[in-house]
C-alpha cells in the first residue's frame, strides 16, 4: 500500500536581518501517512536573505512503527513544479542527500527566484518515495523577501 501525506509550511526569505518571515505553520492531509518533519534551520529561522542557499532538512519516520526512521528513501525537491537546483555541483539534480537515520538534506539555491516585497511566493514540494511502497510529500510555501 502507498502512503501519502501533504504538509504545508510557510517560510520567508529576507534581504535584511530585520525583516521577519511571514509565518511558520503546519497542516496535514493524510492517507496512511509516513511522517515528514521539517527541521531547523527552516523550522526555527525568523528571516532569510534573498538569494541565499537554504539547507532544507527533513526527518522521515514511520508512525505505524513507533516513529522509527525510514532509511533509503528517494527524497526530491521541486520548486514551482520544476526540479530544484543547488549551488554549483553540490547536489545531484533535485535529490536530497541521505544523511542516515531517516535524515535528508537539500541545499536549495534561491538565487533563480524573484525576491522582495510584493513578489509571489514560490511553491516548494518535497517528495518522498520510501521502501516498501511508502510515499509521502510535503509542500513549503515560501515568500522570498
Amino acid at each position: 500500500m502507498r502512503r501519502l501525506t501533504m504538509v504545508a509550511i510557510a517560510v520567508g526569505l529576507s534581504l535584511a536581518l530585520s525583516t521577519p518571515i511571514l509565518g511558520l505553520g503546519v497542516a496535514a492531509r493524510t492517507i496512511d501517512p509516513l511522517t515528514v518533519t521539517v527541521l531547523p534551520p527552516v523550522k526555527d529561522r525568523t528571516f532569510w536573505y534573498g538569494g541565499a542557499v537554504m539547507p532544507v532538512k527533513v526527518l522521515v519516520t514511520d508512525p505505524d512503527d513507533n516513529e522509527s526512521p525510514v532509511a533509503g528513501a528517494n527524497v526530491t525537491l521541486w520548486v514551482n513544479e520544476n526540479p530544484a537546483t543547488g549551488p554549483g555541483n553540490s547536489q545531484m539534480g533535485n535529490t536530497f542527500r541521505d544523511l542516515g537515520g531517516g535524515y535528508y538534506q537539500y541545499n536549495l539555491d534561491t538565487k533563480p527566484y524573484p525576491a522582495g516585497p510584493g513578489t509571489a511566493p514560490i511553491i516548494v514540494l518535497i517528495m518522498v518515495i520510501a521502501p516498501e511502497d511508502h510515499e509521502d510529500d510535503a509542500t513549503v510555501i515560501m515568500p522570498l523577501h
